[in-house]
């Protein structure tokens, strides 16, 4: 997939990034169609190959790969009004129910301790 490159997402990122979310292959109409809260969990989850958990910077990378894939997706192939693109930013803070905040406990799962496991967070 070519966004990746652009982005910088190396494949060391990208390759622990498919291991949680599956391979969408280099249809970047399969990464528009994940649900933030998948891009989310992926890159909390996900671990390079070295065991370390993906930086702020590249999971970063990560989100701006899925909104640019929105983006040219959902706007620009299909041909609607630029103006009518609504950006949705997967790290922004969305009250969820019972006052759960999610960029709250994204935080809190990417300081979590060596060794512990996530499961079924979202």
């Amino acid at each position: 997939m070519i966004l990746r490159g652009f982005l910088h997402v190396g494949d060391d990122v990208w390759g622990a990034i498919i291991h949680q979310a599956g391979d969408p292959g280099p249809h970047i109409r399969v990464v528009a169609a994940l649900p933030p809260q998948v891009v989310v969990q992926s890159s909390v989850s996900a671990t390079l190959p070295n065991g370390d958990n993906l930086t702020a910077v590249q999971a970063t990378h990560v989100g701006l790969l899925w909104r640019t894939a929105r983006h040219i997706m959902v706007h620009i192939w299909a041909g609607l009004p630029e103006a009518d693109f609504v950006d949705v930013d997967p790290w922004a803070v969305v009250s969820g129910e019972g006052g759960a905040n999610r960029l709250e406990l994204t935080i809190k799962l990417m300081v979590r301790p060596a060794g512990d496991k996530l499961k079924n967070v979202f």
